[in-house]
């Protein structure tokens, strides 16, 4: 890492092309909604920078050719299909959809710089804090982390080859995180790093396990150590800028963490998004 300068967001290569999201922008009732829409909100920021186009031209471009949007005898006017997807309402579903079956991933996907955000659609953070992921695949999850990651959470002993790695997870005590990894989280937040070098993704890692983390602790009920890491995302969320496109969504996200509702939606309301998509 000590090799990769960290710079501010003003600075990346490719110019900010939005504003950020604002932290209260999703309104849903449920964390599955909410998620969701952070994770077609990202998609969409995701795409938007990567293509360096406003939302509206992005929906006016990758539309079905036979589309039409207002009358026909006028030019042809956006959708504004993306704009749903930004302002984290939901987020879109691979092949073909609606009536003119056009599938809208696939057509950004094939644009080489569109092809770049669609790991927002099926990222590790989702999964890990989906309501329906159980404390073994969290594990699981975790265990995908940085080997550094592994090494400090996961007993590594030869003998145990043959556990599953919810079993070789070393005991919680007090702590919110070991004290190996907190000093390499907060050394990452201190020295410099390029959101395009090659520790970019081994410093968004350390993000990504803090998550976990966080999740690990609301799925055992442990509130005291939920708040302790809480508190720890907020003071080091500059590793989530390791990511270039994750600072347009970092308010809503800190604010997920925060919401209090209900897991599932209530009523007749569905959310059509496999886990492991």
């Amino acid at each position: 890492m000590e090799n990769s300068p960290r710079i501010e967001p003003s600075d990346y290569l490719i110019p900010r092309i939005l504003t950020p999201a604002n932290y209260d922008v999703q309104t849903q009732t449920s964390r599955l909604e909410r998620l969701n829409g952070l994770r077609g909100m990202a998609w969409a920021y995701a795409t938007c920078h990567h293509l360096q186009k406003k939302p509206s031209a992005v929906s006016l471009e990758f539309s079905a050719p036979e589309s039409s949007f207002g009358s026909s005898e006028d030019r042809k006017m956006s959708s504004n299909v993306m704009r749903g997807y930004i302002a984290g309402e939901r987020a879109p579903t691979r092949g073909p959809r609606g009536k003119l079956g056009f599938d809208l991933v696939g057509a950004i996907s094939a644009d080489p710089r569109g092809a770049r955000a669609e790991k927002w659609l099926t990222h590790r953070l989702w999964k890990m804090l989906h309501p329906a992921t159980t404390l073994a695949r969290l594990r699981e999850l975790l265990y995908e982390l940085h080997p550094f990651v592994r090494l400090v959470l996961f007993d590594s002993d030869p003998a145990l080859k043959g556990k599953h790695v919810s079993w070789r997870r070393y005991r919680i005590d007090d702590s919110a995180v070991p004290r190996a990894l907190e000093d390499l989280v907060l050394a990452a937040c201190a020295i410099k790093w390029h959101p395009r070098g090659t520790a970019a993704a081994d410093v968004f890692a350390l993000f990504e396990a803090l998550v976990g983390l966080w999740c690990e602790a609301r799925l055992m009920c442990n509130g005291a150590r939920m708040q302790a890491l809480h508190a720890l995302i907020i003071r080091t969320q500059d590793l989530a800028l390791a990511d270039e496109t994750f600072l347009y969504i970092i308010d809503p996200f800190l604010a997920f963490l925060s919401f209090d509702g209900p897991d599932y939606p209530t009523g007749d309301k569905r959310v059509n998004w496999d886990i492991e998509e």
